[in-house]
């Protein structure tokens, strides 16, 4: 009975047949007297041969050891929609390497993965921007490109299927010496970000990225910061009576509603001559129009201060309006310009930057909107309200945020255990 033999593999139960050549694109049987019968591939199977250099003769038509070209195969992909037979070409400068090559896009096309091999982290990043960030806003946009031109020379030359966790861990650490642990940690989730896109693709089965721990940036990162009760107050006055900033100031310190959130106010949100003034948060100032998550749309209660800034908000935008005429934008935003436009978010951060000078904050010009959020959640934090409570003003889901980014310790002392320790000594001295 005949015993099939690929290439130049050993005969199944016989004696090693290393020095046994046989053609490349052919199969061979040993017949029961010792003789090797040649015959084509199976279907399928796949075809290989020896490519010639252009200009060159063949010196060694059985095994081409000396002759100048490389090694090719020829796969099929089964068929197209239409019917058309699907096939690749892959090349090696010896046999043995293609027939490796050959064994993995045969494993990657039952497993159904694309079968090129060539396909690299450069090629990754690059579909992820131009598919992978639909729907973001422009400024997440930015961040990530920012993100893949600081990964494109360390990791882009890489094949995507050979890169190991190795590999990434030393790009990261790479950027960890110039850049904040927030700045490595964005560029861990970009990388993981285009390699999922790629796996949605079937152009990888692993997402190494996963599992790739961050390491710690040494460059120390912008640290948000809340005023203290004094400054809040000293802020606030000095607002009164600016134009739109009054209204906002309060209501940012007051209510610890979001820039965005604020900016995006529309005056059929806002309820002040009710029994409970408040406002709800529905539709922020955002490139998609919506908030953030579902947590992020609810209703604030107003303190009086609120309340009161808000009325003169009202009648200066009447007045604005009167002046304005034919040329007012009725956009019923709250927080507009002088003819009815939405405010510019950098304009904003620009005169809260004045208004800290004037009310004598230090480093003023470092200062942002953002940061009356952050003292408007410490301030009732100290006071004694749940995480919980506070978690949901903000629009959180949960307390992980608040906890990690939004609670500051507003006084460099904490007076609890020395009050406690005046009490028990007091005790023994007494």
């Amino acid at each position: 009975m005949a015993e099939r033999l690929v290439c130049n593999q050993k005969v199944r139960g016989s004696s090693p047949l290393s020095s046994t050549k046989i053609p490349a694109n052919l199969y061979q049987w040993r017949t029961s007297e010792g003789r090797f019968v040649s015959g084509r591939r199976d279907n399928g199977a796949g075809s290989v041969y020896f490519d010639h250099k252009a200009g060159t003769t063949c010196r060694d038509s059985r095994y081409h050891k000396s002759c100048t070209g490389r090694w090719s195969a020829s796969i099929s992909l089964g068929r197209d929609g239409s019917g058309k037979r699907k096939r690749i070409r892959l090349v090696a400068s010896t046999k043995t390497e293609l027939l490796a090559k050959m064994a993995e896009a045969q494993e990657a096309l039952k497993t159904g993965l694309d079968t090129s091999t060539a396909y690299t982290i450069g090629q990754a990043m690059d579909d992820f921007l131009a598919a992978g960030l639909e729907g973001l806003s422009p400024n997440t946009i930015d961040l990530q490109q920012r993100m893949v031109k600081m990964l494109r020379p360390l990791l882009g030359a890489y094949k995507l299927r050979e890169l190991s966790a190795v590999q990434v861990q030393a790009a990261l650490r790479t950027i960890a010496e110039t850049h904040s642990t927030r700045t490595v940690s964005i560029a861990r989730n970009t990388l993981e970000r285009a390699i999922r896109l790629a796996q949605a693709h079937d152009k990888v089965s692993r997402n190494v990225a996963e599992v790739v721990k961050t390491p710690a940036g040494k460059k120390p990162g912008k640290q948000r910061r809340s005023f203290s009760l004094d400054e809040m107050f000293a802020i606030m006055d000095a607002a009164t009576g600016w134009v739109n900033m009054d209204a906002y100031v309060h209501l940012s310190f007051l209510t610890g509603a979001s820039p965005d959130e604020i900016r995006g106010l529309h005056w059929a949100e806002v309820d002040l001559d009710g029994p409970q003034p408040g406002i709800s948060i529905t539709r922020p100032m955002r490139h998609s129009g919506g908030t953030k998550t579902t947590a992020r749309r609810r209703g604030l209660g107003l303190p009086q201060l609120a309340v009161d800034a808000l009325g003169r908000q009202r009648k200066e935008q009447a007045a604005a309006r009167l002046a304005a005429g034919k040329r007012w934008e009725d956009n019923d935003l709250v927080f507009c310009t002088r003819l009815g436009r939405p405010l510019d978010r950098g304009n904003v951060s620009r005169v809260f930057k004045t208004l800290c000078a004037n009310a004598g904050i230090k480093d003023a010009r470092n200062r942002v909107p953002y940061e009356m959020r952050h003292t408007y959640a410490s301030l009732i934090h100290d006071d004694g309200v749940p995480a919980e409570e506070i978690a949901q003003q903000l629009g959180h889901s949960g307390t992980r945020v608040f906890e990690a980014v939004y609670r500051h310790v507003l006084t460099p002392q904490r007076l609890t255990g020395q009050t406690v320790m005046d009490r028990i000594t007091a005790q023994r001295t007494g």
